[in-house]
């Protein structure tokens, strides 16, 4: 058997120390706050939607119905006059006549294409009394964005219907109302879409008996029939100057948040377990310093090689021997501790 080794003072230089703890520390300091940014970054992106809704109007189409009516009147001193317009006062008693004028127009702000049918009723009625259908209009046909349709009341013959029926129901009221209430079934064409809607406006004229008039009244004029469209795009986020998808941001924090936390886990654990086994061999040298020489170089041949379980046992075969414990650090920072005996070598691998 051949024995070398070369002994070296059992004396630790502090400057590689140093810069061990030094890049351990930078590294751990660099991955405890690319963790904390990676966190902060992702709690910000949790709250963006990867897509937004929007809606999009894609035609507007405005139906607008109005009602005019004119008064023709029996010869007066009042007015002086055959025919009031509806500023004026409508007594009962003058008047003879009223026209009526049911005006459609339909508006976009695209091409559109009209066509349609129009018809109506008209009821007389004693509000939470009784309703009678005087009439029904004939059903009309149009094909353009426009329609005028007239109607003359004869007011003595509406009076004579309301005491008619008064005498036959023994029902007396102070208003009764004439109400004309048209259908309008309108289909309309703008671009590739088609739309059918009905509309139901009215127009009431109130026989106010008591005060001696008439009041007239009549429903919105102007009806909405707008095309949206709810449109779903992708959201972006500007990050320097660049526009980034919110769903690619979200993915690739997602996954460096994974990978530093998972850095970060196995940087802890790799130095926790190194100051263990710091521990143990600071804890072995100062225990049995007394059997530990230092080998800087150490060339053994032997045939047999044992390894122990723990420095114990080797500090047992060393007393039994009467040999020291050679102590070396291999370049892999392995720490072996040897007890030779002629062609025997015990060994323990810290």
């Amino acid at each position: 058997m051949k024995l070398k080794f070369k002994l070296k003072p059992n004396i630790t230089s502090r400057k590689p120390l140093l810069r061990s703890l030094n890049r351990k520390k930078v590294l751990f300091l660099v991955l405890l706050a690319l963790l904390i940014i990676n966190v902060i970054g992702v709690i910000i992106v949790a709250s963006m939607h990867t897509q937004i809704k929007k809606k999009v109007v894609l035609y507007k189409i405005r139906h607008n119905i109005l009602f005019d009516y004119i008064a023709s009147l029996r010869p007066n001193i009042l007015y002086n006059v055959s025919v009031i317009k509806p500023e004026e006062t409508t007594y009962l008693k003058l008047v003879k006549l009223i026209n009526v004028t049911e005006t459609y127009r339909v508006y976009s702000d695209k091409n559109i294409r009209v066509e349609g049918t129009h018809t109506c009723s008209v009821l007389l009625e004693a509000p939470g009394e009784w309703k009678k259908e005087l009439y029904k209009c004939p059903s009309t046909n149009f094909r353009s964005n426009y329609l005028d349709v007239k109607y003359t009341f004869n007011v003595s013959k509406i009076l004579s219907y309301i005491d008619i029926i008064r005498k036959e129901t023994g029902i007396s009221t102070n208003e009764y109302v004439l109400t004309i209430k048209p259908r309008i079934n309108v289909k309309y064409y703008v671009d590739n879409y088609e739309n059918q809607e009905t509309l139901t406006p009215y127009f009431s004229i109130i026989f106010d008996i008591q005060a001696g008039k008439l009041r007239f009244k009549e429903s919105n004029s102007t009806y909405v029939s707008d095309k949206v469209e709810t449109i779903v795009k992708t959201n972006y986020v500007k990050i320097f100057g660049s526009m980034i998808e919110v769903i690619k941001l979200k993915i690739l924090l997602y996954f460096t948040l994974v990978l530093v936390t998972t850095s970060f886990i196995l940087n802890w654990v790799l130095v926790i377990r190194k100051r263990e086994r710091k521990d143990i061999i600071s804890m072995i040298n100062a225990k049995y310093k007394d059997l530990i020489i230092e080998a800087k170089d150490l060339r053994i041949n032997v045939k047999n090689v044992v390894d122990v379980r723990n420095i114990e046992d080797l500090v047992k075969i060393a007393s039994n021997l009467g040999k020291p414990i050679l102590h070396i650090v291999l370049k892999e920072k392995k720490h072996v501790y040897h007890v030779v005996d002629e062609d025997i070598l015990y060994r323990l691998i810290v």
